[in-house]
């Protein structure tokens, strides 16, 4: 019989929400590093930046990304 390592103190329902969400988490970084990199209207060293934000600080980088960085590179607008 095989003794599982329980944490009184949490519900197993905490240990299934934590999971999903870095699970959501890890595909909404995963999408938005495809989307930088396929930007080419986006300068090399501005997709470096925002890949580093992405990478670096996850959680803000990825709602950076979708917030702002999305919408300039589906324009097309390229800033100097």
């Amino acid at each position: 019989m095989a003794l599982e390592a329980v944490n009184p103190s949490s519900p197993h329902s905490y240990d299934v929400l934590w999971s999903v969400s870095f699970l959501v988490l890890a595909i909404v970084l995963v999408i938005a590093l495809r989307q930088i990199i396929r930007a080419t209207s986006m300068s090399a060293a501005a997709r470096t930046v925002w890949s580093g934000a992405v990478v670096l600080l996850p959680l803000i980088g990825v709602i950076a990304w979708f917030a702002f960085g999305a919408k300039t590179a589906e324009t097309g607008e390229r800033k100097r």
